[in-house]
């Protein structure tokens, strides 16, 4: 008996688009700010991946409830929640959500609305002093960044 594939070609499409969006939606494994002891906790109460966090945390009252289940502060949870919705922004990953979040670019908003330049100085210079990431990102990232950052809403309330 061989193998049949009887979708049509556009499924087959339709199939490898969301691959490539599913490829972009980090596990929790990967977010390099959240330990292991952590993680285990988010997965028990149905969170594996940055966007199950943005689905499930994404409200006050949703922090809380997450929070009694965990044992993990709600501070922390929107912390992490936030740093989430950053990382929807094309080309942020968990280092560098850390990054911007160490020199005060914690939501969308803020992203979208920094000055490109400033904001690169601004990352050398602390990165210069605490060494967070390997590579610092060019101008021209953060200017695509702030770029990305306008077309998206923030899916976090405060």
């Amino acid at each position: 008996m061989g193998f049949e594939n009887s979708s049509p070609p556009q499924a087959l499409e339709c199939s490898r688009s969301q691959r490539q969006e599913e490829s972009a939606i980090a596990s929790l494994g990967d977010v390099h700010f959240i330990d292991v002891k952590d993680a285990t906790k988010l997965r028990k109460a149905g969170v594996r991946t940055t966007e199950s966090l943005l689905r499930l945390a994404a409200a006050r009252r949703d922090r809380k409830r997450l929070s009694e289940e965990t044992g993990l502060p709600t501070s922390t949870i929107l912390s992490w929640t936030r740093c989430a919705d950053i990382m929807r922004v094309k080309g942020i990953g968990s280092e560098y959500c850390e990054l911007l979040e160490s020199v005060g670019v914690r939501t969308v908003e803020a992203l979208a609305t920094s000055d490109p330049i400033v904001l690169a100085r601004t990352i050398v210079d602390t990165n210069h002093r605490r060494r967070l990431v390997r590579r610092v990102p060019t101008e021209a990232m953060i200017a695509s960044w702030v770029e990305r950052a306008t077309a998206l809403r923030s899916t976090v309330t405060a």
